[in-house]
């Protein structure tokens, strides 16, 4: 009985063991399990240092990627003892993004993503410099490479780079300017030696041989209407348009490494535009001041020792300054001459297709009529326009000269008008018998104004022998190949009697009068033989 006892428990004993053993060993087959599904999507390949100088170890990791799978994968580098200042794709790879945070890089894996990924590495020498070798580590893979003495050597400056994470703004001031602008925040901030004064960003940019020596990317005008729409036809654009002028800049590398707080950037304001002072904020790179004369000034701030890739948009938004007149003008960007002029076609405020007047050629007893036909001082476009203006009765068309002239931006005519470059008949127009006039060649079409002088002489009936006045009315029209338009006028001539008496008056001696006699005073042409008889009344005597 005793050893039936002594074997159950020996038994029962045996299955514990075997149950421990078990619950301890099933963990660790699970762990092994786990470790051996692990799957690197990044493959360390090869480690080397480049160059050193006194501002950072410039290093090249090659690596292969490998994502096979439908999900983003994060792998993350690690660079051993080291401060990593900057990095670059040798070659772009569609689907890899990458952060710097210290002495790693972590990369974000695109899904189905594979191939080369080399990355140029900009340490930070003071922190490589008691070390032999740097290490890159990602889980079990590890990659070195040697440094040598003189590749490491302490530095007080450093470059510093990351990912980018744009940054806007909408600062806006009351000179209605709108700014923005975006940059990458660095990993490590640089250290910098006080400078006495603030640098014109201009000298920085003329150092490093960038020409032109400036930050200005673009300068491009656009033309909104009064709903802040672009008009179609940029080309051609009425005096009232709002301009909105759109700047893009950005800070090349090289020059913001020797950048400090209160550096500053001036450039000028198109010419032709309103200018209106003023300041505000460059979004969070600084600030900007707008003077009187059209100089914007940039003056940057702290941001540019810790931040790069920094750039932006500035925008400004004004009237055409009425002092450029109407017509065709250049608008120009002063202090940016690469940037080539933008012609436009200024229309002004008026919209009267034309207007006519009309004078004598003398008074009282005039010979002419000289008719001044201004037409398209709106400064449309016409398209083989064509005048006529039908002689009024009495009259017969003599002859027709056309001047250009130019407008204001009310579109009054500005005087004197230049009459010693007329317009050429057959060249430039033609005219037919009644005073139809055709432009033609380089005017068939046209955004000109001009003015049209008519001349007509007077018949000699319609002048009163016995003096008066008489009126001569007409009406010219203009048909600019798309609609007509027309505008009359009135003149009253002024003739002179031929033959006029006054008197008698006394002398007051030896009861003696005087009597006057006015002559040809409506200024007739007398042929010879011509003369005049004054008949003396009864009891009178000529002396």
């Amino acid at each position: 009985m005793e050893k039936k006892k002594g074997w159950s428990r020996s038994i029962f004993i045996l299955m514990a063991l075997i149950i421990i053993v078990q619950y301890l060993a099933t963990p660790a087959i699970v762990v092994a399990e786990t470790i051996a599904q692990r799957t690197d999507y990044v493959q360390l390949k090869k480690l080397q240092v480049k160059q050193s100088t006194t501002q950072t170890v410039d290093a090249q990791l090659e690596t292969q990627v490998n994502n096979q799978t439908d999900t983003e994968q994060t792998e993350a580098i690690q660079i051993d003892d080291a401060h990593i200042l900057d990095v670059k794709q040798a070659q772009t790879l569609a689907g890899v993004s990458y952060t710097i945070k210290d002495n790693q890089i972590e990369l974000r894996i695109a899904p189905q993503t594979q191939g080369t990924l080399d990355l140029n590495l900009k340490l930070d020498p003071t922190i490589l410099k008691s070390q032999t070798t740097l290490v890159a580590h990602l889980n079990q893979q590890q990659v070195t490479a040697e440094l040598t003495d003189n590749q490491v050597s302490s530095s007080s400056t450093s470059s510093t780079t990351s990912q980018s994470e744009s940054v806007k703004t909408d600062s806006q001031s009351e000179s209605t300017v709108t700014t923005s602008s975006s940059s990458s925040v660095k990993a490590v901030v640089k250290t910098k030696q006080e400078k006495a004064t603030a640098q014109d960003i201009r000298d920085l940019l003329t150092q490093a041989g960038i020409d032109p020596a400036t930050i200005i990317e673009s300068a491009t005008v656009t033309y909104l209407d009064k709903n802040g729409d672009p008009y179609q036809d940029q080309t051609d654009v009425p005096i009232d348009a709002q301009v909105h002028v759109n700047y893009t800049w950005s800070i090349p590398e090289e020059v913001l490494q020797k950048m400090q707080a209160g550096d500053y950037f001036d450039f000028k304001l198109p010419d032709g535009v309103e200018i209106k002072a003023g300041s505000g904020k460059l979004g969070e790179y600084g600030t900007y001041t707008v003077n009187a004369d059209g100089t914007v000034h940039f003056e940057f701030n702290d941001k540019v020792d810790t931040d790069h890739d920094i750039h932006g948009t500035f925008d400004y938004d004004a009237k055409f300054d009425k002092t450029i007149g109407t017509g065709d003008i250049v608008i120009t960007t002063p202090t940016e001459e690469h940037f080539p002029g933008q012609p436009v076609h200024v229309r002004p405020d008026y919209d009267q297709a034309i207007d006519k007047a009309g004078h004598f050629d003398k008074t009282p007893n005039p010979d002419q009529v000289i008719w001044e036909v201004n037409i398209n001082r709106p400064l449309t476009t016409m398209t083989d326009a064509t005048i006529t203006d039908p002689m009024p009765n009495g009259t017969k068309f003599e002859s027709v000269a056309i001047y250009p002239i130019k407008v204001d931006a009310q579109g009054n005519v500005i005087k004197p008008i230049d009459k010693t470059h007329p317009l050429k008949e057959g060249t430039d127009y033609r005219v037919d018998a009644q005073g139809k006039v055709t432009l033609i060649g380089q005017y068939a079409e046209t955004n000109q104004a001009f003015q049209v002088v008519y001349t007509s002489k007077i018949d000699d009936d319609v002048k009163p022998t016995n003096g008066g006045d008489v009126t001569f009315k007409n009406t010219a029209v203009l048909d600019d190949g798309v609609t007509e338009s027309d505008a009359s006028a009135s003149v009253t001539a002024e003739y002179k009697k031929a033959l006029t008496k006054s008197g008698p008056t006394s002398t007051g001696e030896n009861q003696e009068y005087k009597w006057e006699v006015d002559y040809n005073y409506n200024e007739v042409l007398h042929h010879k033989g011509a003369y005049i008889e004054d008949t003396m009344g009864d009891g009178l005597t000529l002396n």
